[in-house]
């Protein structure tokens, strides 16, 4: 079962300029898991420095090989953020 941690993170991501992205943290078993929602891009790491570090690096890389997606990026106009909570429904 995976725990959530209650953390939205926001990146900046230099790519030839500097583009904002937003990520979502949870704890594994024994690492941390970082999320960027727009690309899909996820790391890991021991503690959640280290999993954002990496997260870093993975979309500096990603947005190399696919520039478009920095400038998609920047034109978001972001509404908001919200918690979804499901229940499984047991029977």
């Amino acid at each position: 079962m995976i725990e959530l941690c209650v953390a939205w993170l926001c990146l900046l991501v230099f790519v030839g300029g500097c583009c904002e992205v937003f990520a979502v943290v949870w704890k594994g078993e024994d690492v941390f898991v970082v999320g960027e929602v727009f690309t899909g891009v996820a790391t890991q790491g021991g503690s959640i420095e280290e999993a954002v570090k990496n997260l870093r690096e993975a979309l500096e890389l990603y947005l190399e090989e696919f520039p478009e997606l920095g400038e998609e990026i920047d034109e978001l106009d972001l509404v908001g953020l919200i918690h979804v909570e499901v229940v499984k429904a047991v029977g």
